[in-house]
């Protein structure tokens, strides 16, 4: 999981025992609330938002 999103095992873990980063909290929170909203499974909207985070920071990275 934690190759595919593209961070560290030591992230997943923090996530996993709740103490990540409280960014990270809402982020998932924000994710649950549209699941439940677009009746679509959580992971997908996860794994969504994450290929957008990740296209909007290699965009960055590339216009430097």
């Amino acid at each position: 999981m934690a190759s595919h999103l593209g961070v560290s095992c030591q992230c997943v873990h923090s996530y996993a025992n709740g103490t990540s980063h409280p960014q990270i909290m809402k982020y998932y929170g924000l994710c649950e609330f549209i699941a439940l909203y677009t009746k679509q499974p959580i992971n997908n909207i996860i794994t969504k938002g994450m290929q957008q985070i990740a296209k909007d920071r290699n965009h960055d990275t590339n216009m430097q």
